[in-house]
């Protein structure tokens, strides 16, 4: 790297020609830079001995720890080798005793006895179990008779051995004419709502007569006929706006029958509510069309038309509701002689009570059979566990003494894994600081003095050739070598920290 004694990249020469050249400062500054720490003679040999023996002995450690790791390994794959027998011994063992046991009883008389007893029990559990499928089957049929009729209720007589009637003529003939009765108070109520329906909910059809009756007839023929489908179709709310109390008329004959007071009490309260607004309606209709829209309307002028309304519509569902309540009695014939119902009852419930007192003692039997089961399940239960006790219990020793060494094995493994780990980060931490030497072996070995001695050389060069340029007025001379000198001091002390 030397020319004539001196090396021209540290030579004002060498600055005055980059400044020449029309490079930029910062540009050739580092590049000049750069060559200059590849110089030997910058280089402190002291410097770079001392940190050749710290790589040396860096490397020394290394190799004795990498040592130490094949150590442990070796150890460690020892231990593994020993720790898989253990396993294998110890799968073998498991399953061993988990297997149906091979025992020789002939060998072991006290383990014959007990197998012998086993057998008995097994024998005698066969014949219980036997038994005890014939019984349930027999349970089963008198479940199921019990859930039948009785012959009592399939063959009823009556006193003197004859069926039992369940009505009288006159009762049927009475039921027929009251069926017809019935027909044609569900005919009228459907009537009569739909005329009511008609002119209290909708437009409403009829003269001016017809309008200051209560009950318009043909409003339900009229919503039924059709003059024309689109601009005058039937008029179904109308046509089923009866069964709206037809329903609540069913209902509450079903609440009757089966004593639901509650919900009886609230089926009248809504039909009563629900009629009495139709009446306060067609009866406000009939106040206008009588006396004019100018005359104010009072209840009590107009309670005939109201109470007749009530009695109409409310009323007539109450005589429906009961009238169909009664006809159903009547009709079922469920006023027959009272000493034949008597007897009929009787004998049902004494030939139910004869099946129950069956089909409790056929339950008796069976639980007893049931629990002689267990009893001698629970006895094969306690030999077999004798037979097992005198197979398992060496074999039981044997694991707990594996399952311990290899719970020993296993914490040393651990250990091994530990210090393995451990050493390979010593490993690491050496590699990493023998990289960071070798990486910074000449950052360190610098003689920084004598860098910015060269540096400032060649700031100076640099600065010759602006002086001798002549192309700026002084002023403008001296604040361009300002401004020189300030970037390459600022390009150097940002270079010396880069190192």
């Amino acid at each position: 790297m030397q020319q004539n004694g001196s090396s021209p990249y540290y030579s004002r020469d060498n600055g005055f020609k980059c400044a020449a050249a029309g490079r930029g400062i910062t540009e050739a500054l580092r590049e000049h830079l750069n060559v200059i720490i590849r110089d030997e003679e910058l280089v402190t040999e002291k410097v770079i001995a001392e940190i050749q023996e710290d790589i040396k002995a860096l490397a020394e450690d290394k190799e004795r720890l990498e040592q130490q790791k094949l150590d442990r390994q070796a150890d460690l794959d020892e231990l593994v080798k020993d720790l898989t027998a253990k396993d294998t011994r110890l799968s073998e063992l498991q399953m061993e005793i988990q297997n149906p046991l091979n025992i020789d009883l002939e060998a072991d008389p006290y383990a014959k006895a007990l197998q012998d007893k086993i057998d008995e029990n097994t024998s005698k559990l066969e014949d219980n179990t036997s038994e005890l499928e014939t019984l349930q089957e027999e349970r089963t049929k008198i479940e199921t008779d019990l859930e039948a009729p009785t012959q009592a209720e399939l063959k009823p007589l009556s006193i003197e051995g004859h069926p039992i009637s369940q009505s009288t003529p006159l009762e049927k003939g009475f039921a027929c004419l009251a069926a017809v009765v019935f027909i044609g108070l569900i005919i009228y109520l459907f009537i009569f709502y739909a005329s009511v329906g008609d002119r209290t909910f909708t437009v409403g059809i009829g003269t001016t007569q017809e309008k200051t009756q209560i009950i318009i007839p043909r409003a339900l023929s009229e919503a039924w006929e059709v003059t024309d489908a689109e601009s005058d179709p039937r008029n179904w709310f109308v046509i089923t706006f009866p069964f709206i109390f037809l329903t609540l008329a069913i209902l509450a004959y079903y609440c009757h029958e089966h004593k639901m007071w509650g919900p009886l009490g609230g089926l009248l309260a809504a039909t009563f509510a629900i009629d009495f607004i139709i009446a306060i309606k067609i009866s406000v209709q009939i106040h206008i069309f009588t006396k004019g829209e100018d005359v104010p309307y009072e209840l009590g002028e107009n309670l005939t038309e109201v109470l007749s309304v009530l009695f109409l519509g409310f009323g007539v569902s109450l005589l429906l509701s009961y009238g169909f309540y009664w006809f159903m009695k009547v009709w079922k014939g469920v006023r027959p002689n009272q000493d034949a119902d008597a007897r009929l009852a009787k004998l049902i419930r004494a030939e139910k009570n004869d099946r129950l007192i069956e089909l409790n003692a056929l339950n008796t039997r069976i639980q007893s059979l049931q629990e002689k089961n267990r009893n001698l399940n629970a006895e094969n239960q306690g030999y077999k566990d004798e037979i097992e006790l005198a197979f398992k219990k060496p074999i039981e020793i044997e694991i707990a003494g594996l399952q311990t060494e290899h719970a020993r094995v296993q914490d040393q493994t651990q250990n091994l894994d530990e210090q393995i780990e451990g050493l390979q980060r010593e490993i690491n931490n050496c590699e990493s600081e023998i990289e960071d030497l070798v990486n910074r072996k000449h950052k360190k070995a610098l003689d920084i003095t004598k860098l910015e001695a060269q540096a400032h050389e060649f700031i100076s060069g640099w600065c010759d050739y602006i002086l001798q340029s002549k192309t700026h007025l002084p002023d403008t001379i001296s604040n361009q070598i300002t401004d020189v000198q300030h970037l390459a001091q600022d390009t150097l002390q940002s270079y010396i920290a880069s190192l």
